[in-house]
């Protein structure tokens, strides 16, 4: 592990680096590289992914240093690049991922949808997980991808998109609720209910 740096020596190599002093940017590398991949591996899970970005970080880095406030604390800098940067790769690999598998979205759900191929209503039930992904918003497929597929932490979102826990878990109670409603017509282990009640309920809302 490279020496201990503390704010005042990341300002002296800063502005070395600047400068184009060689030496100065190898420290900083040489320092901040393993507790990058530390963190970004910590909240991604994905070595490589987390090398990729820890590149990307010192690109960006280097970049901007010229426009770094040396008023700033370079630690708060370089970690924020570095938030942003696994933010837009997850937000990303979200829109061109493939959706939350139908068992775990009908498991999440609270539903049962057979898994055979050639169950009775099988092709029924996709389309109607099919048709809740569709459902909703671009927010809260973002959530549920990043807790259920990616499987982070909701600490970890929290970090990721810039928004209160709280707020997160509220979002994901709303997302199962919204599901389950969705989903419910078509469970095949649901008891149909009589055609008045029906009726009246629909009426009643």
């Amino acid at each position: 592990m490279p020496e201990a740096l503390d704010e005042s020596d990341f300002r002296r190599l800063v502005a070395s680096a600047r400068w184009g002093d060689d030496h100065a940017w190898r420290t900083l590398v040489e320092h901040w590289t393993p507790r990058l991949f530390a963190f970004l591996h910590s909240r991604c899970r994905d070595p490589e992914l987390s090398e990729e970005l820890v590149q990307d970080v010192f690109v960006k880095v280097a970049q901007r240093l010229v426009d770094y406030d040396e008023r700033g604390r370079f630690s708060s800098w370089i970690m924020l690049i570095a938030i942003n940067r696994l933010r837009d790769e997850m937000r990303r690999r979200t829109r061109h991922a493939r959706p939350v598998e139908h068992e775990t979205l009908g498991a999440l759900a609270g539903s049962t949808p057979s898994t055979a191929a050639d169950a009775p209503g099988e092709q029924e039930s996709r389309r109607a997980l099919d048709d809740a992904l569709r459902s909703l918003s671009e927010a809260e497929r973002e959530l549920l991808h990043l807790r259920h597929a990616v499987g982070l932490s909701f600490s970890d979102i929290s970090e990721l998109l810039g928004e209160p826990r709280g707020t997160l878990l509220a979002r994901h109670h709303r997302v199962l609720g919204k599901l389950r409603a969705f989903l419910a017509p078509h469970d095949p282990n649901k008891p149909q209910e009589p055609n008045a009640t029906s009726d009246e309920e629909g009426g009643g809302t």
